[in-house]
């Protein structure tokens, strides 16, 4: 049997039509400059998005949507300026650019490390480069979440970067009253209290409007406030370091 060309034509346009639609259904179609990751294709995690998928043209809002990582707390791991800038605006490969050449990093600090940053945060195997480093106030935090436990946080020893003096300077702040102004860091974590949140400069009224509820005693650790009635630490923490970063802290 003959087929004109025409007919061939057309067969093969619909072919390839139908092997992307595949393609896309399974999450393996990714067009350049997407920002959607593929899919983990097989074991315990799969059908969930796959850290190693990660690009450097990821923005913080980007990973946050498709991975559950709040941007405020990316921003936070690495330190970045979420006064001037929005947390979830930076892109991955922002983070390279904000290490490059700093004294005493022995390895790289870059997209490749965001990777690894968000499996740790989502328990979620990952073999990241050989010469992958974390910032120690993103260690800090996945420990402080408990997203990694003790020994998981030692055995990372080796891969981790002691920001110390470093990361006051790489977080920008600013006070309109006082350009020269400037303060240190402070990061919501797993321990903190109303308490310490009202000593950072939050108050009542801030706390509740953005829980939706009355705060709790001074000394009642918020995670665990938030654990008791069922609802994710990280919802409302990211909104609350917003705040916190908003006045400087």
């Amino acid at each position: 049997m003959t087929i004109r060309a025409r007919t061939a034509a057309i067969i093969s346009i619909v072919a390839i039509l139908g092997g992307i639609l595949v393609l896309d259904v399974t999450g393996l179609w990714i067009t350049e400059g997407t920002k959607v990751p593929t899919k983990i294709a097989s074991g315990e995690f799969a059908g969930l998005a796959d850290p190693a998928s990660i690009k450097g043209s990821f923005s913080l809002e980007d990973i946050e949507k498709n991975f559950s990582v709040p941007a405020e707390t990316l921003a936070s791991a690495y330190a970045l300026d979420t006064v001037s800038v929005e947390a979830s605006s930076y892109q991955a490969k922002s983070i390279e650019e904000r290490f490059e050449g700093l004294e005493g990093l022995t390895g790289d600090i870059g997209t490749d490390s965001v990777r690894f940053f968000v499996a740790l945060y989502l328990g979620i195997p990952y073999e990241p480069e050989e010469n992958t480093m974390l910032p120690s106030t993103a260690t800090d935090i996945l420990l402080a979440e408990g997203n990694i436990s003790v020994e998981e946080f030692e055995a990372l020893s080796g891969r981790v970067f002691a920001m110390g003096s470093i990361a006051p300077a790489m977080v920008v702040t600013s006070n309109n009253e006082n350009p020269a102004a400037s303060s240190t860091t402070t990061f919501i974590k797993g321990n903190t209290t109303f308490g310490n949140l009202l000593e950072w400069g939050l108050t009542e009224t801030e706390i509740e409007e953005v829980l939706g509820m009355p705060m709790a005693t001074k000394t009642t650790v918020l995670k665990d406030f938030l654990a008791e009635k069922g609802i994710e630490f990280s919802t409302y923490k990211s909104e609350l370091q917003a705040l916190l970063d908003a006045k400087g802290n």
